[in-house]
């Protein structure tokens, strides 16, 4: 009556995706993977998921919340890489046993706490875990305020030169995890605190404090809302997305329809929204430009 899905193994966030295959050529789950998985087995399915968890790295983002959204009511997941021992599971199963009727959130709740409690007791990462509970009934209007954030860069850097900087000196601000994904609750923060770019973050805060049910925040970690977005940065200068080589460039990804920032080393080239396939046909031009400019 109660159905939930774990992913187990390792994780690279939406970028290079999650369990990966040791044994043929380390291939793993893309983001759209997932969702196309999801969707083929909801055509059989009476009801969502109660939960939906990743015991894998890095899968705490709204981009995994977004895609999972028609399927489950609830996700649980960790915004930073997880210790190697991942969750632990004796606790959780004891819970399901002795709580048959419990929901996706009582569940969600109950591995949050089983996992804090049990790192809490290792010196090494005590106060360095993360692990939250997503209401995918709130996703929405994450997605609407971030892609609003999104929309105010680009209208941004339009105007000013000096504004993609601005936006770097906010990200170096944010806390960063691998260097690719960016914590939404010390971006906001930052956001609010410098005057690198003037944004009114109350909706945009607001949104991701109600996508978050609950948390579990080391407490090294406690200005963190537990959520990440994927940024490409230079230093990641290949990443495929639907067979398109990404070369030379920098990209940011914000929100449900997947906002792309398309730059070169100094200035913003093209800003494409919705990512469709006419979308991705202006890429590749771009893209060959960009690659005759650099020969």
């Amino acid at each position: 009556e109660h159905m939930g899905f774990i992913f187990w193994n390792h994780g690279s966030g939406v970028s290079s995706g999650l369990c990966i295959d040791t044994v043929h050529d380390y291939d793993s789950l893309s983001l759209g993977e997932v969702e196309y998985a999801f969707a083929k087995a909801n055509k059989k399915m009476t009801d969502k998921f109660e939960l939906i968890g990743f015991d894998t790295c890095l899968s705490g983002s709204i981009e995994y919340a977004n895609i999972l959204a028609p399927y489950t009511k609830y996700m649980v997941a960790s915004a930073d890489s997880e210790p190697g021992d991942g969750w632990n599971y004796t606790p959780i199963i004891d819970y399901i046993v002795q709580n048959p009727d419990a929901t996706g959130l009582d569940v969600g709740k109950k591995i949050a706490d089983a996992y804090d409690e049990y790192y809490s007791q290792d010196e090494d990462v005590n106060g360095y875990t993360t692990m939250a509970v997503y209401d995918l009934s709130k996703i929405d209007a994450a997605c609407i305020e971030t892609n609003n954030f999104a929309k105010f860069l680009f209208e941004q850097f339009e105007q000013d030169n000096k504004a993609y900087n601005n936006f770097a000196n906010v990200i170096e601000k944010s806390l960063l995890y691998e260097e690719l994904n960016v914590d939404l609750g010390t971006l906001i923060k930052a956001l609010k605190e410098n005057n690198f770019i003037k944004y009114d973050t109350a909706k945009f805060e607001q949104s991701i404090n109600e996508l978050i049910c609950y948390n579990n925040i080391g407490e090294e970690y406690l200005t963190k809302i537990d959520t990440i977005l994927y940024l490409c940065k230079l230093e990641d200068p290949s990443i495929d997305i639907n067979n398109i080589t990404l070369s030379m460039i920098d990209t940011i990804y914000l929100g449900d329809d997947y906002v792309l920032f398309v730059t070169n080393r100094d200035n913003v080239l093209k800003f494409v929204l919705p990512y469709d396939d006419r979308a991705h046909k202006e890429i590749e031009m771009i893209l060959n430009q960009i690659e005759k400019d650099y020969e």
